[in-house]
């Protein structure tokens, strides 16, 4: 290695999709140096039900950090930090000893459709919607998901140490550390946006306590180093620290430049998202905005966003690619194709549309029974 390479250092930053996992490596300048990508299935039980064996998620990113390590060609101790961000609302139970009780439950499955409704029969939906900056209840936010978990399997709540979302177990895993972080709690419902800190009434109704729960921290705080057991597993030094991160749809807000009031972007992964970033909370009552902590502490957004508006292209991949004579594309090459077959056909598709409800609709109207449809305005 010459000169220059003795003298780089660089940040390391993994994105925990829905559906797909992502690692990049950046100079101290903010220029990519290597960055891969993988998908990984998700396991649907049972109707409404959408689950992932937390071990995949883990098993995932040790893969894709040493497969980024050889085509970054220098050392990984030149990796002065890491950071993840992360879906939100995905809730992962853990016992005394940090193991899972159960798969993950996916922030997009729908099992807690009555308990959603129960919320919004005990609580005063404008009252939670000024405190949480969420509209309504909904099956996708974790509180539901935590009194489905009571309601049905009483024995893994009763051996639950923790609730935690996957960031926070992620984060667990690579520092032994738990904690979790203001944006991505933003959602769960028992997270008071305006105070920063948990929502006692709704934790009382779930019957936990905040000692169930993992401290709150902001995106930007300094957590510690990469623990020595992830060291040996990924080939991250001990020396490199772990910065909280962000919820994936407000961390692409900032590398979209969306940091001042009044600026508007759009985000898909899995969702489909607008960040319309606030200096204060705009709580909406006619239209029913959500508002989201913004990354940037003390500022706030609005996010109205489609559930599956990106994930129908995963979907639409899968099931009707032909894959006959193109196995040996990767899932980007896959898409490349598909966006350059769609570049052909003209604005409009000829009066053919598709609602992407795949698991629902959020915004803006809730409907968790909505389901996607192709049907031609031509008619």
């Amino acid at each position: 290695m010459g000169k220059d390479s003795d003298n780089k250092n660089y940040l390391m930053a993994i994105d925990l999709g829905t559906s797909t996992l992502k690692v990049a490596i950046f100079d101290t300048e903010g220029k990519i140096v290597a960055a891969n990508s993988i998908e990984y299935p998700l396991s649907y039980p049972g109707k409404d039900l959408i689950e992932n064996d937390v071990e995949k998620y883990w098993e995932a990113i040790v893969g894709l950090v040493k497969k980024t390590f050889k085509d970054l060609a220098d050392s990984p101790s030149k990796i002065l930090a890491i950071s993840l961000s992360s879906q939100a609302e995905t809730i992962v139970p853990v016992g005394n000893d940090i193991r899972p009780l159960r798969p993950a439950i996916v922030w997009l499955d729908g099992r807690s459709s009555e308990e959603a409704a129960e919320i919004a029969s005990l609580f005063d939906e404008d009252e939670l919607f000024n405190i949480t900056g969420m509209p309504s209840s909904d099956p996708m936010w974790p509180a539901s998901k935590i009194k489905w978990i009571e309601n049905n399997e009483s024995e893994i709540f009763k051996k639950t140490f923790k609730f935690l979302i996957i960031e926070d177990y992620i984060a667990f895993r690579l520092t032994g550390k738990i904690f979790g972080e203001a944006t991505v709690y933003n959602s769960s419902y028992y997270y008071d946006i305006n105070k920063l800190k948990y929502y006692k009434p709704m934790l009382d109704y779930l019957n936990i306590t905040e000692d169930k729960l993992p401290e709150i921290i902001y995106t930007g705080t300094v957590v510690g180093n990469i623990s020595s057991k992830v060291s040996d597993e990924t080939g991250l030094s001990i020396e490199t620290k772990f910065v909280a991160g962000a919820m994936d749809q407000v961390a692409g807000a900032i590398g979209a430049g969306n940091i001042r009031e009044g600026i508007a972007t759009e985000t898909t992964g899995t969702a489909f998202a607008m960040i319309v970033t606030t200096d204060r909370p705009v709580i909406d009552k006619n239209d029913r905005l959500p508002c989201q902590l913004h990354a940037i502490k003390g500022k706030y957004c609005l996010m109205p966003f489609s559930m599956t508006g990106g994930m129908v292209f995963k979907w639409f991949k899968d099931n009707f690619f032909n894959t006959e004579n193109n196995n040996k594309l990767s899932d980007n090459e896959i898409y490349d194709v598909l966006t350059s077959e769609a570049d052909e056909i003209s604005a409009g598709s000829d009066g053919l549309i598709m609602l992407p409800h795949i698991t629902g609709a959020f915004f803006p109207e809730n409907n968790p029974k909505a389901r996607g449809v192709f049907f031609s305005a031509k008619l």
